[in-house]
C-alpha cells in the first residue's frame, strides 16, 4: 500500500477497492463506490449517486468486518452520475 504524504491530520494510504454503502433513505448496502485512499479519519472515493455535503452513510461491505459510519465532507460532480467525495468517519 503506497503512503500518500500530505499535510493532514492522518496519514493517507492508496486503496482502490469497491465498497458497498447505504444512506438513510437506501437502507441496504446496494450503493457502490470505489475508494481512492483511506486514513484513520476517513476516505476519498468515487461514487455513482449524488449525495449531499453533511449526509451520513454506512459502509457495509469492503472495509473489513466492521461497519463504518461517516459524513460526506465534500463532493464534486465529474460527469453524468460520477462524483468524487470525501468522507469523514464518525464511528
Amino acid at each position: 500500500m503506497k503512503v500518500l504524504i500530505r499535510d493532514r491530520a492522518h496519514m493517507r494510504y492508496e486503496l482502490q477497492q469497491e465498497i458497498r454503502y447505504a444512506t438513510d433513505s437506501q437502507l441496504e448496502g446496494n450503493l457502490r463506490a470505489i475508494t481512492l485512499n483511506i486514513s484513520d479519519g476517513g476516505l476519498c472515493m468515487y461514487i455513482f449517486t449524488g449525495l449531499n455535503r453533511g449526509q451520513k452513510i454506512t459502509i457495509e461491505r469492503g472495509l473489513g468486518n466492521n461497519y463504518k459510519i461517516g459524513e460526506i465532507r465534500w463532493i464534486i460532480q465529474l460527469g453524468d452520475d460520477v462524483y468524487k467525495a470525501g468522507l469523514m468517519f464518525t464511528s
